[in-house]
């Protein structure tokens, strides 16, 4: 009876948790932390976002130094921010640069101006599938985004507050297991 009621309570753990959809489909996930913004598109419209993640993350987010040749892998000098240190992200001007391919992989050529005072910007060069994921803020309410950086002119980072647990769960599935 034991092994049985351990066998159901997995079980239902499982139904509970939606693996229906695959991880590229979904939704941002909601982070502790809620970083807001701005994105301007490549017309020139802006966009006010929340809930921004590079690739669903908040911190260790890799980017590389621009090797001298393509036979160079940019993986030998690697460059971890948190979104606190981003003041912005841009992609380098298409007349200046071409998408690098390195060790077969290709790579967009970013510049990051640094969250301090005198906001000093590097350039990187960040993988291609990594990808800007927000929610815009609309009157129709939030309205999920994934973007490369080659689809925007700029992303700013203007703020972040931090989530209570029920903002975090909300609108998600409910799983509760009875202990006897």
């Amino acid at each position: 009876m034991k092994h049985l009621c351990i066998l159901l309570s997995a079980l239902i753990v499982f139904m509970c948790t939606g693996f229906s959809q695959s991880s590229k489909d979904e939704a941002p996930q909601k982070h502790y932390l809620n970083y807001q913004g701005e994105i301007t598109d490549l017309e020139g419209k802006r966009y006010n976002v929340d809930n921004i993640s590079i690739s669903g993350k908040l911190r260790s987010i890799k980017m590389y130094e621009k090797p001298v040749d393509a036979s160079r892998d940019p993986a030998e000098n690697i460059t971890a921010f948190d979104l606190d240190q981003i003041y912005s992200i841009e992609p380098a001007e298409k007349a200046k640069c071409d998408n690098p391919h390195y060790k077969n992989k290709h790579y967009t050529e970013i510049i990051v101006t640094l969250n301090s005072p005198d906001k000093n910007q590097r350039h990187y060069v960040i993988e291609s599938s990594q990808k800007i994921e927000c929610y815009e803020i609309s009157a129709a309410g939030p309205l999920e985004k994934k973007l490369t950086f080659n689809a925007i002119k700029k992303l700013t980072i203007t703020g972040r507050t931090e989530r209570q647990f029920n903002q975090l769960y909300s609108g998600g599935k409910e799983c509760r297991l009875a202990h006897n």
